[in-house]
């Protein structure tokens, strides 16, 4: 059986953890929940178990940030779909600031995209094929194929998997950025971590630092 990896889980609550501090409650002006906002709830995917959501803001300086992992039994019950969700969002404090973090931001992304276009992840039992890259008005997605041996007594079959890891970033009015990483691990077929990474970017797109 394939389950998702710890790591997909700690990233969660380590980026979580790095803005809030280990004390959040007593950071004046920071806001903490463990309950995953209301704008997001329809990125649970029917029938999955949600893991550490977390939502941390700071409306004095505009900022805030949402994590939350999910997991789904596969169809067969042989291995487990995995989503992560991984939400920033900043607000320049001045207007001169704007153009120059988006650019900055701009960067960044580009910079993550080519690393992980250039990233081997097969392994003894694994084989991952050629990733392929997808540009969106927010952002870009990079996808491939996974095939893993699954030995069940003399028997060894073929296991096909399908990934993908989304990196967005929305510019909006008043200098404020939304930067978001998605991620889809064992997806059960090639469209499932496309139509769920571009349903959270419309969600994020439509989400204010109130409504976390």
């Amino acid at each position: 059986m394939k389950v998702i990896r710890n790591n997909l889980l700690a990233g969660a609550i380590l980026a979580v953890a790095l803005f809030a501090g280990e004390k959040v409650g007593a950071q004046p002006g920071v806001v903490h929940s463990n309950q995953l906002p209301t704008a997001f709830q329809a990125l649970v995917p029917q029938g999955a178990t949600l893991d550490a959501p977390q939502t941390t803001k700071m409306p004095g300086s505009g900022t805030g940030t949402v994590t939350f992992a999910a997991r789904r039994t596969g169809k067969d019950g042989r291995f487990e779909t995995g989503y992560l969700f991984e939400l920033t969002i900043v607000t320049a404090r001045a207007i001169e600031t704007v153009e120059k973090w988006r650019t900055m931001y701009k960067q960044d992304l580009e910079s993550k995209v080519g690393s992980k276009m250039k990233e081997a992840n097969s392994s003894e039992i694994c084989d991952d094929e050629l990733p392929e890259l997808t540009e969106y008005t927010w952002g870009a997605g990079i996808t491939w194929r996974t095939v893993c041996k699954n030995t069940d007594g003399d028997n060894i079959r073929n296991e096909i998997y399908y990934d993908g890891i989304y990196y967005g970033f929305i510019g909006e009015d008043g200098g404020i950025f939304k930067l978001f990483t998605l991620t889809v691990k064992y997806g059960e077929n090639p469209e499932e971590a496309d139509e769920w990474a571009k349903k959270a970017a419309q969600l994020i797109s439509e989400t204010s630092l109130d409504q976390l």
